[in-house]
C-alpha cells in the first residue's frame, strides 16, 4: 500500500484493534467468485489473529456457515427472475441494525458499494465510526452487459462512484484498478491494497501433473491450455472460444480446460458447440477443494486469461504458485505485473493475435517452464503478508479519524 510502513506506534501483530471489524458484501457462499475469496481469506486470517470480524451478507439456506473459522451474520435477501445473486435486504433483518449500533465495532470494510455497502455506511455514521471500501469491479462493463446502454451504464457507474466518494478510505487492488476508478470519476484519494493468495506449492506438487492427466485422459505432451473463473461473457471467453476455433481450424493440437460456473455459463457451452470444440475443450466446473483445485492447474502448460474486466485476478496468481505461466491480455489490469516472456505472455486481445501467440510460446517448452518458474517468484504474495499490513491500515485509519 502507498502508504508508510514503518510506523512505530503501529503494529499488525495480534489484536491492535479495539472493537470488532464488520465486512460487508452482496454476495456470499455457496456463490464463489474472487470478491467473495478476498472476503474469506480477510476474515479467515482475522480469526487467526484473535481479530474479531464479522462478513455480512445476503441469506442462504443452501450453506452451512458454521464450517467457516468466523462468524458470519446473514441478512433478509430477495431473489428476482433472471438475476444470478439474490439481492441482500439489510433494512428487513429484524435486529440488524440494534445489533450493529450496539456492538463494539470500531470500523466497516465494504467489500460491495450497493446494497450492503450502502447500508453499512448509514449505520457507520450514526455510530460515528470509519468506513473503507475496497474496489474490486469495473461496475462500467457490468452495467453495460445487463443494460445493453452506455448512458444507462454510465449513470449507474456513478452512482456507485458516489457510495465510494461517502467513505473514510478507498483502496484499490492495485495501480491499474485505481486508475480505473479515477477515470469513472471518483475524485478523493486512492490507494492500493492488493490482495494475497492462500496458494503454497504443495509437497509432492510434481506429481501433481501426471496424476491429473492420467485422471483426465491426457497425454503427457498434449498441450493443455486452462482457464479458471465465473463464466461471463465480460471475462473475454467468446475470445477464447474464437482463438481455439483458428487453432483447430490450422490444425494445431490441444486440449483446453474450463473450471467455473454461473453466469453465462450455458451460453458458453452452446457457443463451444457451435464451433464444434467439443473434442477440445472440457467443462470441469466450480472446484472448491484448494487440493484439487491445484492439481487441474498442475496439469496444465499455460494459463488463457484474457480478461479485460478483471481489475485483480486471484487465479492469476494461484497459476504461478503452482508454475502456470498466463497468457493475459495487453493493458488488461491483470497484467500490471507481469514482464512478457519473463514471467508470463502478453497479447492483443483479439482472437488471431492470441491464436498465433499460443503456437509460439509452444515451440519452446524450455522457455515455457522458465517463465514458469519466474511467475512463481515473482507474482503470488501470501495473504498473511497482506493482512500485516491491512491490519496496520486499519489502525492508522481509525486513528485519522478520531483526530479530525
Amino acid at each position: 500500500m502507498n502508504t508508510k510502513k514503518n510506523d512505530e506506534n503501529i503494529s499488525s501483530q495480534g489484536s491492535p484493534l479495539e472493537g470488532k471489524i464488520g465486512l460487508f458484501i452482496d454476495d456470499y457462499f455457496p456463490i464463489v467468485d474472487g470478491v467473495v475469496r478476498v472476503v474469506d481469506n480477510y476474515a479467515s486470517q482475522f480469526a487467526e489473529r484473535n481479530i474479531p470480524a464479522t462478513v455480512f451478507c445476503p441469506r442462504c439456506k443452501s450453506y452451512d456457515d458454521s464450517k467457516l473459522c468466523y462468524p458470519v451474520q446473514r441478512v433478509a435477501s430477495l431473489r428476482f427472475l433472471g438475476f444470478e445473486y439474490p439481492v441482500p435486504t439489510p433494512k428487513l433483518t429484524r435486529g440488524l441494525k440494534r445489533k450493529l449500533l450496539e456492538e463494539n465495532y470500531s470500523l466497516f470494510h465494504i467489500h460491495s458499494p450497493f446494497f450492503m455497502g450502502r447500508y453499512a455506511l448509514k449505520i457507520a455514521r450514526k455510530k460515528k465510526i470509519p468506513v473503507i471500501a475496497t474496489f474490486h469491479s469495473k461496475f462500467y462493463d457490468d452495467f453495460l452487459q445487463i443494460t445493453k446502454s452506455k448512458t444507462l451504464a454510465k449513470w449507474l457507474t456513478r452512482y456507485v462512484v458516489k457510495t465510494f466518494e461517502k467513505c473514510d478510505e478507498v483502496w484499490a487492488v492495485n495501480e491499474s484498478s485505481k486508475n480505473t476508478l479515477l477515470q469513472y470519476g471518483y475524485k478523493g484519494n486512492v490507494s492500493t491494497m492488493e490482495n494475497g493468495t492462500h496458494f503454497d506449492y504443495p509437497t509432492g506438487g510434481e506429481n501433481y501433473r501426471k496424476d491429473t492427466r492420467n485422471k483426465l485422459n491426457l497425454g503427457d505432451d498434449e498441450l493443455v491450455l486452462l482457464f479458471v473463473g465465473h463464466l461471463i461473457w465480460q471475462k473475454n471467453i467468446h475470445l477464447i472460444l474464437d482463438s481455439l476455433k483458428i487453432l483447430k481450424n490450422e490444425g494445431f493440437k490441444f486440449k483446453m480446460i474450463f473450471v467455473g460456473e454461473g453466469g453465462n455459463e450455458k451460453q458458453v457451452h452452446k457457443l463451444c458447440e457451435k464451433l464444434e470444440l467439443n473434442d477440445q475443450v472440457t467443462f470441469l466446473g466450480a472446484i472448491k477443494d484448494k487440493e484439487e483445485l491445484q492439481k487441474i492447474y498442475a496439469c496444465a502448460d499455460l494459463f488463457y486469461f484474457p480478461s479485460l474486466y478483471d481489475t485483480f485476478s486471484l487465479v492469476l496468481r494461484e497459476a504461478s504458485v503452482m508454475k502456470i505461466p498466463s497468457l493475459l491480455a495487453k493493458d488488461s489490469n491483470c497484467s500490471e505485473k507481469v514482464i512478457d516472456n519473463y514471467n508470463g505472455y502478453i497479447e492483443e486481445p483479439t482472437a488471431e493475435c492470441m491464436a498465433k501467440r499460443i503456437k509460439e510460446i509452444c515451440l519452446n517448452k524450455e522457455q515455457l517452464r522458465q517463465v514458469g518458474e519466474n511467475a512463481s517468484k515473482t507474482i503470488p504474495v501470501p495473504w498473511n503478508k497482506v493482512i500485516d499490513q491491512v491490519v496496520i491500515e486499519y489502525n492508522k485509519t481509525i486513528k485519522n479519524y478520531y483526530s479530525k
